[in-house]
């Protein structure tokens, strides 16, 4: 229970903090209404969610152990990008 605390702190100052997928959501809400609005909604969370899941696996540890596997990441990002 004590570590939850902290964490249910975080998720909300981060679901408040004005970043991209806030200004999408407010943009598209604003446009299109809520119904058209939850499928972003629901990416966004599925997305977050996946993201801690990869963590608690152990994906940052890889790429602790391995840099090569981060230098490739940064590698696609640029090429991406």
């Amino acid at each position: 229970m004590e570590s939850l605390l902290p964490f249910m702190l975080f998720a909300f100052v981060a679901s408040i903090t004005p970043g991209p997928t806030n200004i999408l959501v407010l943009s598209h809400c604003s446009r299109y209404g809520l119904g058209a609005t939850l499928p972003i909604i629901l990416g966004a969370c599925i997305a977050a969610a996946s993201i801690v899941l990869a963590v608690g696996l152990g994906v940052g540890e890889t790429l602790l152990q391995f840099a090569w596997v981060q230098q490739a990441m940064a590698w696609f990002g640029v090429r991406y990008g």
